[in-house]
């Protein structure tokens, strides 16, 4: 529970709650990514962001990680391709809707920030970055 002194990320989670938002952010995710296939042409590109989250969520609660932790990680994971297949989604904007907690919302998109490929050119690169971004 918060305290007057506490900070607004140490709100407490259940598993209720992050299911319910996991579900949220799979809508925002289907909504984004909607029509754009993987490389088969085929299968729906979403499916590649649900599975990433799913293993994100799976892995954090398997290394006891706290509720708040578990939630960003996998609304990040859920929506890390958004920026770079979906630029004009309103992501920022979907992600406020949502009814998260104060600071969350920042905190999520913050996350995405910090996955999103921004070295088009080079896949190596961009693994090398990510890996120095910590």
């Amino acid at each position: 529970m918060n305290t007057p002194d506490s900070h607004p990320l140490d709100t407490e989670f259940n598993s209720a709650q992050i299911d319910h938002w996991v579900a949220l952010g799979t809508e925002i995710a289907r909504e984004a990514h909607f029509g754009e296939t993987r490389a088969d042409q085929t299968t729906p590109y979403v499916t590649h962001p649900i599975e990433v989250a799913r293993r994100v969520r799976a892995r954090a609660e398997k290394d006891g990680e706290i509720p708040r932790f578990i939630l960003i990680a996998t609304l990040a994971a859920l929506f890390h391709d958004i920026p770079e297949n979906q630029p004009d989604f309103p992501l920022r904007e979907r992600v406020v809707q949502m009814g998260l907690p104060p600071i969350f919302p920042n905190a999520v998109l913050l996350a995405v920030e910090k996955l999103t490929n921004t070295n088009k050119d080079d896949y190596l690169d961009y693994l090398l970055e990510l890996k120095d971004r910590g």
